[in-house]
């Protein structure tokens, strides 16, 4: 598979950053290390359901030569979003989302990955694949 879609949904995160810069310095330094490209990027803070209401939010939005980066964290509810879409490797991919989520030091982390491949379902071996990891028990593919 090379066009594949990576999310790690991080429950329990014992380190969710609280700000934009760390937010993005995590992310750059995963991708790269994963030899992926990053272009510009775009991070910003707010709360849900507006500035006095609501718990903080983070999102980071970081386009790559192989696609992008989304992330979406609430570090009060200590839970972190990734999404991860690429047309390359979907390896390196797979590298970066889940080093990106060892970084929160997460109690639990549910990871799937979507093939995302022009051609259809039908005519594709394999298919779409996800994971458990924490918890009850560790790293069982669900």
């Amino acid at each position: 598979m090379t066009w594949a879609l990576v999310t790690v949904d991080c429950y329990g995160c014992r380190d969710a950053p609280y700000s934009p810069k760390e937010l993005t310095k995590r992310a750059l330094q995963t991708i790269r290390e994963a030899q992926m490209h990053p272009y510009e990027h775009r991070a910003y803070a707010f709360k849900e359901g507006g500035e006095d209401d609501g718990a903080s939010v983070l999102a980071l939005i970081l386009p790559l030569a192989e696609s992008h980066l989304a992330v979406h964290t609430w570090p009060e509810r200590r839970y972190v979003s990734i999404d991860l879409y690429t047309c390359g490797d979907d390896k390196a991919a797979f590298r970066a989302a889940t080093a990106l989520a060892d970084s929160f030091h997460p109690e639990q982390q549910y990871i799937r990955v979507l093939d995302r491949s022009p051609v259809p379902p039908t005519l594709r071996r394999g298919g779409d694949r996800s994971e458990r990891r924490g918890g009850a028990g560790d790293a069982r593919p669900a």
